[in-house]
């Protein structure tokens, strides 16, 4: 959340529009402590029709944020987000870059997933904060100590299980890497 807040800041962004998990818009909410408006689908007037040609957007709105969000995710939150992007300019914003997480034996579509219909009908690409986004985490003072505390990037080990955000960061920050097949990845991935 520091990372976006950071981001938020230097970017002058006054209100977005999150699709979200609940934990993840109560914890937004909590750190921007009302100093930025966060719209979920619910706050647009006519969204139980589901027309999103016919919703209103808020005229504040000047950025969207895609995350996870089992509850509100259809075509009209989409489509509403993409009219966001489009219509308003709004910066697009998603949280990290999976395409897919794990649950259990199951997988599930992570954030850059959702965010994909929003990419292709707008043109936009989006800006992804975390993982593999080295240039998100700078300002993260956590991340920023281990940099500070190696002497080169080769002494620095990022273990993960999702080759496309764990292994593809300690690439693009030239570290060794370890992967685990307890999470997303498995072994025929490896191929």
């Amino acid at each position: 959340i520091s990372n976006l807040h950071k981001l938020i800041k230097d970017n002058q962004i006054h209100a977005i529009f999150a699709l979200v998990s609940n934990n993840l818009f109560n914890d937004l909410k909590k750190e921007f402590n009302n100093s930025i408006k966060i719209y979920r689908p619910s706050d647009h007037e006519g969204i139980t029709e589901q027309i999103a040609e016919n919703i209103n957007l808020k005229n504040d709105v000047d950025a969207i944020l895609i995350g996870v969000d089992e509850e509100n995710f259809s075509f009209c939150t989409i489509s509403l987000a993409a009219r966001y992007v489009i219509e308003k300019k709004a910066k697009f914003l998603v949280v990290g870059e999976d395409h897919q997480f794990r649950r259990g034996d199951n997988f599930m579509p992570g954030p850059y997933a959702l965010a994909t219909p929003v990419r292709t009908a707008s043109y936009v690409d989006p800006y992804i904060i975390g993982k593999p986004n080295i240039n998100s985490l700078k300002n993260n003072s956590e991340f920023s100590e281990i940099l500070n505390m190696s002497t080169n990037s080769n002494e620095i080990w990022v273990i993960g299980d999702n080759i496309e955000t764990d292994i593809k960061f300690a690439y693009e920050l030239k570290a060794k890497s370890i992967l685990v097949l307890t999470g997303v990845a498995k072994e025929e991935d490896l191929l």
